[in-house]
């Protein structure tokens, strides 16, 4: 867990909002977009936010959908600035998402889960950012609600796409 922590804080850094609840209830991701708070939210200005009632699914999905556009204003040359610095980021903390990733890794084998989930979860070094190629073939949809399953490399993929593409992004 507390190496999806840090990947969601990366990629909060990075101005990508994230979402962290089990995935194991499957009714977890509708209530979400029904705007229950479950979870953990990750975003790059939480702390200036005001406490707030309740953000509902058409909140957040305009909330990215602005986000879309910002992304879309920049150049293709200034999103792919922003994920050389997630890559470095990834890079220079390397040995502590390693560290955390071996911890997570560890406390699922103790929990007795299925050897194929725990394989899932087992972090290799190229799925960091080594051998990810990213090419724009089509034009911004504007904002991307991505269901995936708790793969250490998943947000990390997701986001880069999501930015390099000028797409806002719900997880």
């Amino acid at each position: 867990m507390t190496a999806k922590v840090k990947a969601s804080i990366h990629a909060a850094e990075a101005g990508i909002s994230v979402i962290i609840t089990s995935g194991y209830a499957a009714e977890n991701i509708i209530k979400v977009l029904q705007g229950q708070r479950i979870g953990t939210l990750f975003h790059k200005d939480a702390h200036k936010w005001a406490p707030v009632k309740g953000v509902d699914a058409r909140e957040m999905a305009v909330a990215a959908r602005d986000c879309s556009g910002r992304l879309q204003a920049l150049s293709l040359e200034e999103r792919k600035q922003i994920l050389l610095k997630i890559a470095d980021a990834l890079e220079a903390n390397k040995r502590e998402i390693r560290i955390e990733n071996e911890a997570d890794v560890a406390e699922v084998q103790e929990e007795g889960y299925e050897k194929s989930l725990i394989a899932r979860l087992v972090l290799k070094d190229e799925k960091l950012a080594e051998g990810l190629i990213l090419e724009k073939t089509s034009s911004s949809l504007g904002v991307l609600l991505i269901v995936f399953e708790s793969r250490p490399d998943a947000l990390v993929q997701i986001a880069s796409l999501a930015i390099l593409s000028g797409n806002g992004l719900l997880l």
